[in-house]
């Protein structure tokens, strides 16, 4: 590890470990953060401003599930989640930039919808907007269904 001035660089083999087993870093605060090559990030990650990236994959392999099952199976009492959600507008406090989605305290009532919000450590609620999609998913597939039933319906006078 080789430290000049404000810099910091691997060594000569091109390796550089900040940290040993059992004394590892709490916490790196950069200005910046380029990860330009495959890395791992483990543990929770919180981005405090916004990310932008190519794409994001989170792991959905069969191998990694157990109790698969439709996902109309989780609504209660016959009501889609979606329709329960409500969307809204708002501005953050802390720059008062325009922001859109929905409240975490409303979706946590949601039974279908408790399992994506999360709590930070630092008390706030969060929501994995991605776990909406299933819903929304079969929501539009219920919805082709009951035009493809209303569509035969209206042939047949």
């Amino acid at each position: 590890l080789v430290i000049e001035s404000d810099k910091i660089a691997s060594g000569a083999n091109g390796i550089a470990y900040l940290g040993i087993s059992g004394r590892r870093w709490k916490g790196v605060f950069t200005q910046g953060l380029d990860v330009s090559s495959d890395s791992t990030l483990s543990g929770h990650v919180t981005i405090a401003s916004t990310a932008e990236a190519q794409g994001f994959y989170q792991t959905s392999d069969e191998r990694l599930k157990v109790g698969i099952k439709g996902i109309s199976t989780d609504y209660t009492e016959g009501v889609n989640p979606i329709d329960q959600l409500n969307p809204v507008i708002f501005r953050w406090r802390k720059d008062a930039s325009k922001g859109s989605g929905f409240v975490a305290q409303e979706v946590k009532k949601i039974p279908a919808l408790s399992h994506i919000v999360g709590e930070s450590s630092n008390g706030y609620l969060n929501i994995d907007y991605s776990q909406i999609i299933p819903y929304m998913v079969s929501k539009i597939q219920s919805m082709e269904k009951e035009i493809e039933e209303l569509k035969q319906e209206l042939k047949k006078k």
